[in-house]
């Protein structure tokens, strides 16, 4: 029988520090910490969604305006880099009726309490590997896996009868908690990925260029990298910084290292 929390990133952290901390020490580990945020249904302790109170009042419009110029003050697009389009399809925050808005913006919330959490756990988990002396001599990369989330399935026939046998509710008061259901949809996705244009499962540019933040020894602190990278560059660049050869006998990596970037060393 599984734990009640079983799904919850505290769970997942400390059950992941755990194994790392039971291993052998004189060997190097591999240990992946696959969080749900923010996939749907997105959910979040109370805690964190209050925590975004009047923030995203103004609508998705304005976030992506907000993050546009965030991404521009961080360095990570040209300061003449374009707003990417919103698609035309989606609607206008000013078509919304107050109490659509209502439920939309408490979702909004719940995702980025959720998203808190997970960082918030993966600084736990960070916090529990330093204190064991280890995080020196550890390469953390954490990365997402798509852009971000659209699917907003209320309107799907059929959808809003499977929440209610499941037991689901969407009551605005409680949204985020445990047993109920929410998700951003593709509005707020389109913010979520500012300034880049569209979200997953879409080839534009918020579909398929996603975080990517890598940390530990020989990688150039604080550095901005803009370098084409794939996916397929992950395991080639673990095995890299563990100096551990590929499996003999399989198909060759399709990925490179990226170890000489990190450190600096090639463009």
């Amino acid at each position: 029988t599984l734990p009640d929390d079983f799904y919850s990133p505290a769970f997942l952290s400390d059950t992941l520090a755990g194994y790392i901390q039971g291993g052998d020490p004189q060997r190097p580990f591999l240990a992946v910490l696959s969080f749900q945020a923010n996939h749907i249904p997105v959910q979040a302790p109370r805690s964190y969604v209050d925590r975004y109170e009047g923030v995203y009042d103004a609508g998705w419009e304005a976030l992506r305006r907000q993050r546009h110029q965030a991404a521009i003050a961080a360095g990570l697009v040209p300061a003449d880099a374009p707003l990417g389009p919103m698609h035309p399809a989606l609607r206008s925050w000013d078509s919304l009726s107050p109490e659509e808005r209502a439920l939309s913006v408490e979702s909004r919330k719940v995702a980025a309490g959720m998203l808190e959490a997970a960082d918030h756990y993966l600084g736990r988990l960070l916090g529990q590997l330093e204190a064991s002396g280890q995080l020196a001599n550890t390469l953390v990369i954490v990365l997402s896996d798509n852009g971000p989330e659209y699917n907003e399935p209320f309107q799907q026939p059929g959808f809003n009868q499977w929440l209610w046998s499941q037991g689901y509710t969407r009551d605005i008061a409680r949204l985020g908690e445990r047993g109920t259901y929410a998700a951003i949809g593709p509005e707020w996705a389109s913010a979520s990925a500012s300034p880049l244009a569209l979200f997953k499962f879409h080839a534009g540019d918020g579909g398929m260029r996603v975080p990517l933040i890598v940390a530990g020894p020989g990688v150039e602190a604080g550095a901005l990298d803009q370098s084409l990278t794939y996916v397929t560059d992950i395991v080639p660049t673990v095995l890299d910084a563990a100096d551990v050869e590929p499996l003999s006998g399989v198909l060759p990596l399709a990925g490179r290292s990226l170890l000489p970037v990190l450190s600096g060393a090639a463009e």
